[in-house]
């Protein structure tokens, strides 16, 4: 269940007598909203109707429950949120806040060795992994540093080559 309240706005109109809870929920683009007056079910009533609503729509639309802003259209040309590529240092950059109301944190990957593709891909994954830990708080490991990253793809890089080797000898047999 999303934070308590998140989207759901309290609307008195005495001059319309226009009473109840308004519930706003953006998504992709798209904005879903629904209104419930106190009139039908009463104050308490309709504010927990409209968190059920809320709840349940948002798991429809396949947003994030959670208490944190969630954005889901990126304005970079990358086409994730969070993640940019630095063309003066050749580096990406991917950007998180770990702890609600808490500071930008950076996490730097070279690109020097691996290069643009490869060092978007594994930036890409990065934020990914930090998106399922900011959002629900589990499933994610902590962001590799330049020198783990290094490690991984040399480690790749290596069992690439003994696969190709192997396949070699065994052409040759």
């Amino acid at each position: 269940m999303a934070f308590r309240w998140k989207g759901i706005s309290r609307i008195d109109q005495p001059s319309k007598n226009n009473y109840g809870w308004f519930v706003r929920i953006a998504w992709k683009g798209k904005l879903h909203s629904k209104w419930f007056a106190d009139g039908k079910r009463g104050k308490r009533a309709a504010l927990k109707a409209a968190a059920v609503w809320r709840d349940q729509t948002e798991k429809r639309i396949g947003k994030p429950a959670t208490d944190r802003m969630v954005v889901s259209r990126p304005r970079n040309k990358h086409g994730i949120l969070g993640v940019a590529w630095d063309a003066e240092r050749k580096a990406a950059t991917v950007a998180y806040v770990p702890k609600k109301g808490g500071t930008v944190k950076r996490v730097y990957i070279s690109g020097k060795e691996l290069g643009y593709r490869k060092t978007m891909a594994l930036a890409k994954k990065i934020r990914s992994d930090l998106e399922k830990k900011m959002y629900t708080g589990k499933g994610a490991a902590k962001p590799k540093t330049r020198a783990k990253a290094k490690k991984a793809t040399r480690a790749k890089k290596t069992t690439k080559k003994k696969a190709t080797r192997s396949k070699k000898a065994a052409k040759k047999r």
